[in-house]
């Protein structure tokens, strides 16, 4: 950004992984064709159910590209990353909303499911909210992942006890 006065979403890291490839993607992207958007495409193609991730409590969502290598091409994965990361648009500020500002990210895109939801830490609770949120649309959700995440109900829930050393 610094060298060519350009921003790429970060979708271009998946979309261009190689230099090469990113070099070719510069040279035909138009900058103001391309806004920032939460919705990261990770991998197009593939006949497998959409696998949707959600981003952790930091925001970022490129701790997945490992999983995703992992997964297989025929696997489809786009993941969402906190809309007010970067600066460039205000956070959401609760679960219900952020759920919804994907949700309509996500069926806008073209994305009709059936969806596969997974969500680490924070995102466990998004991934959830955005599953009922699916299903009053009527759209189908295979399976719900909950990595490291609490309980919906875990804050309302959790009133921790310290002594000197730590929890009790």
């Amino acid at each position: 950004e610094h060298e060519l006065q350009r921003q790429l979403p970060l979708s271009a890291l998946f979309e261009a992984p190689t230099v090469e490839r990113l070099a070719r993607l510069l040279e035909r992207e138009d900058p103001e064709t391309r806004r920032w958007s939460s919705l990261v495409p990770m991998r197009t193609g593939g006949s497998r159910p959409l696998l949707v991730c959600i981003h952790g409590g930091a925001g970022t969502v490129l701790f997945y590209d490992e999983l995703v290598r992992r997964l297989g091409a025929d696997q489809p994965v786009v993941a969402f990353q906190a809309a007010g990361l970067y600066g460039h648009q205000a956070p959401h500020t609760t679960v219900p909303e952020m759920a919804r500002a994907y949700v309509a990210e996500l069926t806008s895109a073209g994305y009709r499911g059936p969806y596969l939801l997974a969500g680490y830490c924070f995102g466990g609770m998004v991934a959830y909210e955005m599953a009922q949120q699916l299903r009053s649309l009527g759209r189908e959700v295979l399976l719900l992942v909950s990595l490291n995440a609490p309980s919906p109900t875990y804050n309302a829930a959790y009133k921790p006890v310290f002594d000197e050393a730590g929890p009790v």
